[in-house]
């Protein structure tokens, strides 16, 4: 008998059995599901939901109101029980959001141009670099333009556009449509990096817009 009674009390002292759910493991699937960011990139950490221990459920639903910044937010936890909404509590949970960010492998001076043996791509979080350059691609055609030092995180303003036409410079102008391809000449009316739109003056006077491909070249469209 007092063993009998001793297992009794031992259930009402934890009403709250999930019934085998792992509470942290299905908040986190709920989280990651409802949040606004790719889950590859995101951990979820610090999760506490008070009062969970004390209800009796079978499913999890989380809805994650006015989700827009990593951090600590806050989530509302629908407890269900057959198919039926039993509770609902308030939780909250650590989100670290993660993206990919090069790393200088060496100090770089300004006009310097980074090769792809001079960085190496690694993951950080968004809120320690977020305008951080996440690609080797995107230093094609980039210089230094303020100097950065071996170990730091290389950010989208440390670089700019290399000039390679400049005001005056006389280049040439390849007009391309369907099936036509014109070339003439020009001269530069502004400095500009390759894929940058600058205007020149062709021999004729009319002025035209174009891409810069090349060290001396533009393209125009029609």
């Amino acid at each position: 008998m007092k063993k009998a009674l001793l297992i009794t009390l031992l259930v009402l002292a934890f009403p709250a059995l999930s019934y085998g759910l792992d509470v942290d493991a299905e908040i986190k699937t709920a989280l990651l599901k409802v949040s606004p960011w790719n889950s590859t990139k995101v951990e979820v950490e610090e999760i506490e939901v008070p009062g969970i221990e004390k209800e009796r459920f079978d499913a999890i639903e989380v809805r994650l109101p006015n989700a827009k910044a990593a951090g600590k937010v806050a989530f509302l936890t629908v407890l269900k029980r057959d198919g039926k909404e039993t509770k609902t509590l308030w939780g909250s949970a650590r989100i670290r959001v993660y993206r990919d960010a090069l790393v200088a492998l060496r100090a770089f001076k300004m006009k310097s141009k980074p090769s792809p043996d001079d960085v190496k791509l690694v993951s950080v979080e968004v809120r320690d670099a977020p305008d951080a350059v996440a690609s080797i691609d995107e230093l094609d055609g980039m210089v230094v333009k303020r100097p950065i030092s071996a170990g730091s995180i290389i950010k989208r303003d440390y670089l700019k556009l290399e000039t390679v036409v400049r005001k005056g410079d006389r280049v040439i102008v390849w007009v391309e449509g369907k099936s036509v391809r014109v070339k003439t000449a020009a001269i530069a009316s502004e400095d500009g990096g390759k894929g940058a739109v600058i205007t020149a003056r062709a021999l004729s006077g009319r002025e035209i817009s174009g891409v810069i491909t090349a060290p001396g070249e533009l393209r125009v469209e029609f």
